[in-house]
């Protein structure tokens, strides 16, 4: 079955039609009015919903799904646009900041890995330094009392 919207080949006349004669519904006139909007470039949709954002919505919301629209709406018409966009940077940035805390982190808890293994290391060689100096004093208070023991015989 044919449909008026055969002869049309731009969303620009697809726009002119609809606002004359209003959005046929039919389900062929549907189906070429979506090939007319997906063969469109992003500037003819921007240039008509800059004139008439009224029919335009009417147009794609015809022929798109609502989470296509509500998509295109929010980066093309939604007066939070600016902010949405500046949030959604931030929040790319914020992200990108977290992910270089969280190698920074992991790096300094390698380290901190290091650094504990070389202070049981330290530990370890101070006790058996000090069990060596123990050893050390025992034998020079030994030697000592040697000493003592040979200088008292021969007095």
């Amino acid at each position: 079955m044919a449909s008026e919207y055969d002869k049309i080949e731009t969303f620009k006349d697809l726009y002119i039609s609809v606002k004359a004669h209003g959005m046929q519904t039919n389900i062929d006139a549907v189906c070429r009015a979506q090939d007319i909007i997906g063969h469109s470039t992003e500037a003819d949709l921007l240039d008509i919903l800059e004139k008439d954002r009224m029919n335009f919505y009417l147009i794609i919301g015809t022929c798109w799904d609502r989470e296509r629209v509500f998509d295109f709406w929010n980066k093309h018409s939604n007066p939070d646009r600016k902010r949405m966009n500046e949030a959604i940077k931030e929040n790319g940035n914020l992200h990108a900041e977290l992910k270089k805390e969280q190698d920074s982190k992991k790096i300094f808890e390698r380290s901190a890995e290091t650094w504990k293994e070389e202070f049981k290391k330290a530990n370890a060689a101070k006790a058996e330094a000090e069990k060596e100096l123990a050893a050390a004093r025992e034998e020079i208070q030994r030697l000592k009392a040697m000493c003592f023991d040979l200088m008292t015989k021969t007095a």
